[in-house]
């Protein structure tokens, strides 16, 4: 295939469907609903989320642990904790590749990648917080033009951009495993969406925060998220592509909108 993009899965049923690998292994490759992806596998998205969500996760509890626990100040804890991280992200890449829907290189970028934007985040944290609205929704603007160009741009090359979902939807054997949350532009749309609320809520510095216990907060963030859930089974899927994708990307605006300036307040 010409995708770098593919997926183990796509690749070895093509491999196999236009005989180019005779020798066809003893185990049947099978498809079932954790393994029916419809976007491009490079870089795995999980493996760059995972990573990020377990440094961040790691990092608090371990300045918890700093300030109140002396006895896990020393090297051999911070060695431990090392290895638990190390040990979580390898466990991650073994289950996409279990799974067939990722290679190796792919998981391995995608942590990579996520260990780059953490870093480049806290180095520059103030410069961000610090953007003025405008700034920020001119910046959300030009990101959705560019992918929005990429995409005519692919066309007029013949290239074809919906190449991933054409691929899920040939290999795999239910089409009800496709959900249109998985779909690319969806997942684009969506995207576009939460940075277009963390937007409106700038210039992030200038937001409230206020002290209140953990239980707290999450009472109202569940309520949010409670909300958010209902509104997003509620997305008008038969109503066409502009409509269903309109509806999506204001759904996570507001959802982004109200989670970062206006829960808070709540508290």
């Amino acid at each position: 295939m010409e995708y770098p993009e593919t997926r183990p899965l796509w690749f070895l049923r093509e491999q196999f469907a236009n005989n180019v690998v005779v020798k066809k292994p003893a185990v049947a490759l099978e498809s079932h609903q954790l393994s029916c992806e419809m976007t491009g596998g490079l870089p795995c998205a999980h493996s760059m989320t995972f990573t990020v969500f377990v440094l961040i996760l790691a990092s608090f509890f371990f300045v918890h642990c700093w300030d109140r626990f002396a006895a896990l100040r020393s090297s051999f804890c911070r060695c431990i904790m090392y290895l638990l991280i190390i040990g979580m992200v390898v466990c991650m890449w073994l289950s996409r590749l279990y799974l067939a829907t990722e290679f190796l290189h792919q998981c391995i970028l995608g942590s990579y990648l996520g260990i780059r934007s953490l870093c480049t985040f806290e180095g520059n944290v103030k410069y961000l917080f610090s953007r003025p609205r405008r700034y920020a929704v001119s910046a959300v603007f030009f990101l959705g033009g560019l992918a929005l160009s990429v995409y005519y741009v692919k066309l007029e090359l013949n290239i074809d951009p919906h190449w991933s979902v054409r691929e899920a939807f040939k290999w795999c054997p239910e089409p009800t495993y496709l959900r249109h949350e998985v779909g690319p532009i969806f997942a684009l749309v969506r995207d576009l969406g939460n940075l277009m609320g963390l937007a409106l809520a700038s210039p992030l510095y200038k937001l409230e925060m206020k002290q209140s216990s953990f239980w707290r907060r999450c009472r109202f963030l569940g309520v949010l998220e409670f909300v958010n859930y209902g509104l997003r089974f509620s997305t008008f899927k038969q109503s066409g592509r502009f409509v269903f994708l309109t509806y999506e990307f204001l759904r996570n605006v507001i959802h982004s909108l109200v989670l970062i300036k206006y829960v808070s307040k709540f508290y």
